[in-house]
């Protein structure tokens, strides 16, 4: 009878680690991440060894992403303050979220105003008719 028939165990093999690849993003907290990975060399066979994890990841060394400030939109523009002759009214918006690390700041616009019914008011015309009167007295 032969004897050990059966084909020895394989272990897995794997390569050297290869580089790390750049940081997936320039900023952000949680998310910015580089990964690595490794090739078997040789496979595991016949009950042998499994392959140890072929990809490798960790965070990056980064700081929050600049974050922009955002204003609301226009307010409609106020009732003028005059009906004729010239007005004015004036909008406003506000500060949604102020900027953050390095974001964009706030433009100072956030009021404005402009001239409203500046047609001349219709002028009233009165006109006064007099009758005069005269009388004689005769003695």
């Amino acid at each position: 009878e032969p004897c050990n028939a059966d084909p020895c165990s394989i272990d897995c093999i794997v390569d050297e680690w290869q580089s790390w690849s750049a940081c997936n993003a320039s900023c952000g907290i949680d998310n910015v991440v580089r990964t690595r990975t490794r090739s078997p060399s040789t496979l595991a066979a016949y009950g042998g060894k499994a392959c140890p994890a072929l990809s490798g990841t960790e965070k990056c060394q980064s700081s929050a992403c600049p974050k922009d400030c955002v204003l609301t939109e226009w307010t409609d523009w106020t009732t003028c303050s005059q009906t004729c002759g010239g007005g004015y009214q004036n909008r406003t918006r506000n500060i949604d979220s102020a900027e953050e690390f390095g974001g964009a700041p706030c433009p100072t616009d956030q009021s404005g105003g402009q001239d409203c019914n500046t047609e001349d008011c219709p002028t009233t015309t009165v006109t006064t008719t007099t009758t005069e009167t005269t009388t004689t007295i005769t003695e």
